[in-house]
């Protein structure tokens, strides 16, 4: 399931090779000494700080927030899964939200919700996506993966483009198969 991930993250995507993407979960999969639960906070810090020098993003005009308990843990599917989103949100954030030169902010965090389950959110104050993108039906690559790695781990995601973008997807995960469902 993880080789078909990286297979997948690294044949679909925007601006980064298969060797990119593989190598950014890979590197920051690598550290975790207990891979039957990845602490999220850690993981995601490392996981965009590789993607910000991937880009070549050096400079603070983006400043980059994780605001995610350091005591929340997902199993490796769930955790690979939140990653490939995250990266795909954040990589199209500095991409295309801001202007040469802009400063602005991105925001990404995961709580659990009242049902047990996980709200994953990035937000941006950058340029907003046009209403008159169709989500459900996406012609863009980007928004193509970005359905497909929701779908991955069954959950359910909401976009709200004004005053900057926010995704939102919501999962619950299974502790029993180590898979996530919804």
């Amino acid at each position: 399931n993880f080789d078909a991930v990286v297979w997948y993250v690294g044949t679909n995507s925007q601006g980064l090779t298969d060797t990119d993407r593989s190598g950014l979960i890979h590197e920051t999969l690598y550290g975790i000494e207990d891979l039957s639960r990845i602490p999220l906070a850690p993981y995601t810090r490392t996981l965009v700080s590789r993607l910000q020098e991937h880009l070549g993003i050096t400079d603070d005009t983006i400043e980059i927030h994780i605001e995610i308990p350091e005591e929340l843990t997902l199993n490796i599917e769930a955790a690979t899964s939140c990653g490939l989103i995250v990266t795909e949100v954040v990589s199209n954030s500095l991409k295309h939200a801001f202007g040469l030169g802009k400063t602005g902010h991105i925001i990404v965090s995961c709580r659990q919700d009242e049902e047990g389950g996980y709200i994953l959110e990035c937000k941006d104050n950058g340029a907003g996506i046009s209403r008159h993108v169709d989500f459900l039906h996406p012609e863009t690559l980007g928004l193509k993966l970005l359905n497909s790695y929701v779908e991955m781990i069954e959950g359910r995601m909401t976009v709200n483009g004004e005053k900057g973008t926010a995704v939102a997807i919501s999962f619950m995960e299974n502790e029993e198969t180590g898979s996530v469902i919804y």
